[in-house]
């Protein structure tokens, strides 16, 4: 009996000193969590460890750095937008209705005002029909030409109807007599190198010129006057870092005071580049919040938060300083024909009132860019030739080029006119105060 008892206890005294090993074990094991989740920087997940998102700001000589801060400066702007001559028709179709372009019903015509048009190229090339018809009211001289082309693949009387289509518009919605419009037909020349339903998309179009130098005015480019805010680094990458690499979907959401900022996503493991731009929303000094979310091929989820620190200095707070304050001139008006770099005419009479705002001390940057089509080596190439001959064209002292070619892509390049206006060469000129 005795027996009996000692055993016992020693079973209890057992069982006892198990329970207490395994909450012990349980304890640690809950602190050893709560510390890798701090260190991996407020990381949520639903399945094993196998993800990271790496973020690098890019300077503008393309170098990468890891641990930035974000600043942001706003500067006094003045822009000059370039006005796209070429009106872009759906294949096979010579319905206005096909295009891009804004039409106008008669209320629409009697409030449109030059200075109500939107800052955007994109937006303002949708109305730019309308607004060389409203600056044909001003000038009772001024004469168009509307010169209608189609694709090799498309009926060939598609030219004129599309161009006729455009001068209906004219006649009926904004009353532009029929003496001021000339219609006529184009052929396209030969591309090579390009998408074939890109060739497809510009080749169907309408091309608006001034019919004689009485008429160039309603070519003028808008000039636009804002504050902006300037990035420095300008561009951010996101590197997602996967072990698994059957994924499902990456989400990356950038949000600013619970305010969404930008948004990247891909079926597919690659990285994402972010040009900063338009970022008015970004009020104060708040950091990015930045969530990486993947869905891996199991469908398992894994949500990792970042944050970008950011520092930002405003007008008021330079006006204090002027000494370290300067304005920006940009001017996006020389558009290339696809694959070119030689400047039309009328670039090089823009070109000389653009060098007349060069100041003493003035730093000229010239930004070579390209489309889609093409490599990147080929593009970069082609865009440095275009800078080069922008920089013999001004001829200034303090110039620095910078050919992107088709590394940074301006616009949306699933549209002709983003690809049209993505042929470009941009000049800033920064002119501190004194």
């Amino acid at each position: 009996m005795k027996m009996k008892k000692f055993i016992f206890i020693i079973i209890s005294l057992l069982f006892v000193a198990s329970a207490c090993n395994h909450t012990k074990t349980t304890t640690d094991s809950t602190n050893y969590n709560n510390k890798s989740s701090k260190a991996s920087n407020d990381e949520e997940k639903s399945g094993s460890s196998s993800a990271d998102l790496k973020i690098y700001g890019i300077d503008t000589n393309g170098v990468k750095t890891e641990d930035f801060t974000l600043s942001l400066e706003e500067i006094e702007t003045e822009e000059y937008l370039p006005i796209l001559t070429n009106i872009y028709f759906a294949p096979n179709s010579d319905n206005i209705a096909s295009t891009n372009i804004k039409q106008l019903d008669d209320l629409g015509v009697s409030n449109f005002r030059e200075e109500h048009l939107p800052p955007d190229a994109i937006e303002l090339n949708h109305t730019m029909i309308n607004l060389i018809a409203y600056r044909m009211y001003d000038n009772s001289a001024a004469k168009i030409i509307l010169t209608g082309y189609a694709d090799e693949s498309e009926n060939s009387s598609l030219a004129l109807s599309r161009a006729n289509a455009v001068k209906n518009y004219l006649m009926q919605n904004w009353g532009i007599s029929p003496s001021k419009i000339t219609v006529k037909t184009g052929t396209n020349s030969k591309r090579k190198g390009a998408n074939q339903s890109d060739i497809i998309e510009e080749n169907s179009r309408v091309e608006v010129a001034p019919d004689g130098s009485k008429s160039n005015d309603l070519f003028e480019p808008i000039r636009l006057l804002f504050i902006e805010k300037i990035a420095n680094p300008p561009m951010i990458e996101f590197e997602p870092v996967v072990k698994d690499k059957n994924i499902n979907r990456i989400n990356i959401n950038v949000e600013h005071n619970n305010n969404e900022i930008a948004n990247f996503s891909s079926s597919i493991l690659t990285n994402f580049t972010w040009i900063l731009k338009n970022l008015k929303n970004i009020k104060n000094d708040n950091p990015l919040n930045i969530e990486f979310i993947l869905k891996d091929s199991r469908n398992k989820l894994q949500k990792i938060k970042k944050d970008i620190n950011i520092k930002q200095t405003g007008i008021m707070k330079k006006r204090e300083l002027p000494e370290n304050d300067f304005v920006i001139e940009r001017y996006s008006l020389i558009l290339f024909d696809y694959d070119k770099a030689e400047l039309a005419k009328a670039d090089k009479e823009y070109l000389k009132k653009i060098k007349a705002k060069v100041k003493p001390g003035s730093e000229v940057i010239i930004s070579g860019y390209a489309d889609r089509n093409g490599s990147q080596e080929y593009n970069t190439n082609l865009a440095k030739k275009r800078c080069e001959e922008v920089r013999k064209a001004l001829n200034v002292k303090n110039t620095i080029i910078k050919p992107f070619g088709n590394k940074v892509l301006l616009f949306d390049n699933t549209t002709p006119e983003g690809r049209a206006l993505s042929r470009t060469v941009r000049v800033e000129i920064k002119t501190m105060l004194k």
